[in-house]
């Protein structure tokens, strides 16, 4: 959040397009971590599109806390009945809810942000205890470390001793006790508008920002890694013609978001968003199954989807070799988590055509010295010729199988990559994810999107309600 994101961004977000279809729209909740500071205007600065404006200063918090009320600062302070912060949220979003018009109710947008499960993972007091003592998943990857054969921050992260594994697994505890309180929350913004009448026609969406790792690789507990512990999210629709039940292995991100919000509330998608809407693949059931096990045969089965991981690592200290470290709950180590040598670009890839499920993960680091200047890293390590994992023979992404890819394979993956890093706009961002894996220069693919179905479009236009929630993990 600066002038220049607000001047040259903010303006281009989901919002202002809804808005401008005629829609009241609400936000609550988590923004950016320095909203509501002076560099960022304070909390007098309202984005543009929100008609209703709840903003969090700053990052997440339970207790003792500021918002931005429709710019004016709001502070709160420690006691649960007034203060906790996803209680508040609920009462914010039934609030707006419960005061838009009974008859003629116009269509609106509400979107809550969720702090939970940020840390310090602090639960309401009635659910401190949920699932105390219970472990994290004891899966093939955990606390496997140090990782000689990855990059260099995994190389630097110690395997954890007895005492920071159990602050790893109270902290997956701590974190689910949070999420009991998000469960009321959406339990009751969905009662709310089934008492309003409102239901069959009300879409309700629910994701996070990012995956966790809970002692994956030795890191206790954070988010910054290319392991699929960190890039999976939870997505989940909710909605008239939507069938119940119906899953898909069509792979959706957090870029697609905002152009789905604004197909679904004014019927197209602005060229500019890199973000692909799946408002036709939620309703087109050639791309649904609804077994808890399999993938259906279907249109799904014989794509090749692929996606851009990117991430730029941090150094509080300042320095090429510092190595930050993320605290959990108060009073816990804090443990590695980042470095500015933890800043890499991924290509993850499954091949349907070719029988894949799982696929594979090909990835490139960059390498900082002090001031933050870039330095060529040392070819022949991890951090300079990178990481490659086959998820159909290795899902836990323990074997670093660069060394094993063929050039010509690795030419392809690289050329992939740069092209992800490159793309801008409708056009040439989904031709990547959903064309051809060999590609010229220009950006030429072969396309097998979904058509344009103007039935669908017809439909849309009765739709009106749209909420959203959102983990802040």
């Amino acid at each position: 959040a600066n002038s220049t994101w607000q001047k040259n961004i903010e303006p281009h977000c989901f919002a202002p397009h809804v808005a401008n279809a005629g829609y009241q729209t609400f936000y609550a909740g988590k923004y950016l971590n320095n909203y509501g500071f002076p560099v960022a205007g304070g909390t007098e600065y309202v984005p543009p599109g929100w008609s209703d404006w709840f903003g969090l200063v700053g990052n997440s918090k339970y207790y003792n806390y500021a918002i931005s009320n429709n710019g004016q600062k709001q502070s709160f302070g420690s006691n649960y009945s007034t203060d906790y912060y996803t209680d508040v949220l609920k009462r914010q979003g039934l609030n707006f809810l419960q005061n838009l018009p009974t008859t003629n109710t116009p269509p609106f947008l509400l979107v809550i942000g969720t702090p939970a499960a940020h840390a310090p993972f602090t639960p309401a007091p009635q659910y401190n205890d949920t699932d105390s003592g219970d472990e994290s998943p004891r899966i093939p990857n955990w606390n496997v470390a140090p990782s000689p054969t990855k990059h260099l921050l995994m190389q630097q992260t110690p395997a954890m001793n007895a005492t920071v594994a159990q602050q790893s697994d109270m902290s997956y505890d701590f974190r689910h006790g949070t999420l009991k309180s998000v469960d009321d929350l959406v339990a009751a913004l969905y009662k709310q508008v089934e008492d309003m009448g409102l239901l069959n026609n009300t879409y309700f969406f629910y994701t996070s920002d990012h995956g966790f790792h809970s002692g994956q690789f030795g890191m206790g507990y954070d988010k910054r890694q290319i392991y699929e512990n960190d890039i999976r999210i939870p997505y989940y629709w909710k909605g008239p013609g939507i069938p119940q039940g119906a899953k898909t292995d069509i792979i959706a991100l957090n870029i697609d978001i905002a152009p789905t919000l604004v197909e679904l509330t004014t019927g197209t998608v602005p060229q500019d968003f890199d973000g692909r809407s799946v408002v036709n693949y939620l309703f087109d059931t050639d791309y649904h199954y609804f077994d808890s096990h399999g993938r259906k045969e279907s249109a799904v089965s014989n794509l090749t989807q692929q996606f851009l991981i990117e991430y730029y690592g941090e150094a509080w200290s300042g320095t090429a070799d510092g190595l930050n470290c993320c605290g959990g709950w108060p009073g816990f180590y804090c443990q590695i988590c980042d470095s500015w040598n933890n800043t890499y670009s991924c290509v993850r890839q499954i091949d349907g055509a070719n029988g894949q499920v799982n696929g594979t993960q090909y990835c490139q680091f960059k390498c900082y010295k002090d001031g933050y200047l870039e330095t060529p890293c040392m070819a022949g390590t991890p951090q300079g010729d990178g990481e490659y994992y086959n998820l159909e023979t290795d899902y836990y992404e323990l074997d670093n199988a660069m060394g094993k890819l063929s050039p010509s394979d690795k030419n392809q993956y690289e050329n992939m990559r740069e092209k992800f890093l490159k793309c801008e706009g409708q056009t040439e961002c989904n031709g990547l994810r959903e064309g051809d894996i060999h590609m010229d220069e220009d950006f030429e693919y072969a396309a097998n999107t979904i058509p344009y179905d103007e039935e669908l479009a017809e439909e849309m236009k009765n739709w009106k309600y749209t909420v959203v929630r959102s983990d802040n993990v």
